[in-house]
């Protein structure tokens, strides 16, 4: 079930964008101020809308809920011609975060074109819990809510899987040309489900985390060898076992305090390896000077590698 929020459009040539929903429409002239009436989706939307480098566009925002766990998402669906399903675009958020606070990277994908799909993770958004913090040991980093961490991406996983297979049985999309990406956290699950979803054909993550357990900080967790086995099989490191059917563009930046250089270099070789008879199927991009954050000419780069492979 699905409820229209609000219409977003961009004049050609105009430098404008209208806003329609919600009981008003309103035409902005960024970056002046936003109308008086505004959500928190549209307001998120409009703070990105002058990076949005197409021309024109338009596309509806819509929240529901579907798949295993009854999954909280907005839709940004683009309007075609009658008959034309759009591309489909997973977006997973990272941890802490929500559906609502990557729409100001959704707005991209939806403006080229795709039907760009925002999930809220288990206990994050609409479900996050109020011992969030105590739960996952925000800040202190102990073994239980470490532990908790790695339920989070095993559901994580779980739901966002659930939710694109739903997706790719739709008549909305094309089922031919459906892709990924996702944020830190959410770059992991967007690896994890590149590997398990052979109907994807790419996938773009962002920052994703390649070694959970050396990520955690190294000697700190004395995992036995059957916990480190379980660990593994959710780390895209050592959970990637054969080549998937999807290209990858990894991106990272210098800086990440999360994944260091010696990590990325193992999984670079590590997938290469796989790729090794297709290799323009695989691109791990670092970006110098750049912290654990996403960065327009990331964006940039995703948009090229789906166009090119969806």
């Amino acid at each position: 079930m699905k409820t229209e929020l609000f219409m977003v459009k961009k004049l050609p040539r105009a430098g404008r964008f209208i806003l329609q929903g919600d009981g008003h429409a309103a035409a902005v002239s960024l970056p002046e101020r936003l109308p008086d009436r505004v959500i928190a989706e549209e307001m998120e939307i409009t703070r990105a809308l002058p990076h949005v480098k197409a021309e024109a566009f338009s596309f509806r925002v819509e929240r529901g809920t579907a798949g295993f766990g009854r999954v909280p998402f907005l839709s940004l669906v683009p309007e075609t011609a009658p008959g034309v399903r759009p591309p489909l675009l997973m977006f997973v958020h990272g941890f802490e975060t929500s559906k609502e606070k990557v729409l100001r990277y959704g707005v991209h994908f939806a403006a080229a074109g795709y039907y760009t799909v925002l999930p809220d993770l288990p206990f994050h958004g609409e479900r996050r819990p109020s011992d969030f913090e105590s739960r996952f040991d925000v800040g202190r980093g102990s073994r239980e809510g470490w532990r908790n961490r790695l339920e989070l991406i095993r559901r994580s996983f779980t739901e966002v899987r659930s939710l694109l297979n739903r997706l790719l049985d739709s008549r909305e999309i094309d089922p031919e040309r459906a892709g990924i990406s996702g944020v830190s956290m959410g770059g992991t699950v967007a690896l994890l489900c590149s590997c398990a979803e052979p109907r994807l054909k790419a996938a773009a993550p962002f920052l994703g985390v390649v070694d959970l357990v050396e990520s955690a900080g190294p000697g700190r967790l004395s995992l036995s060898p059957l916990e480190e086995a379980g660990v593994r099989r959710l780390d895209p490191l050592y959970a990637i076992e054969s080549r998937p059917a999807a290209a990858i563009l990894a991106q990272y930046g210098t800086d990440d305090p999360i994944t260091s250089a010696g990590l990325l270099a193992r999984f670079e070789a590590r997938m290469k390896s796989l790729y090794a008879e297709t290799p323009e199927l695989f691109r791990l991009i670092r970006h110098p000077g750049v912290a654990h954050q996403v960065s327009q000419p990331m964006i940039d780069n995703a948009l090229e590698w789906l166009g090119r492979f969806l």
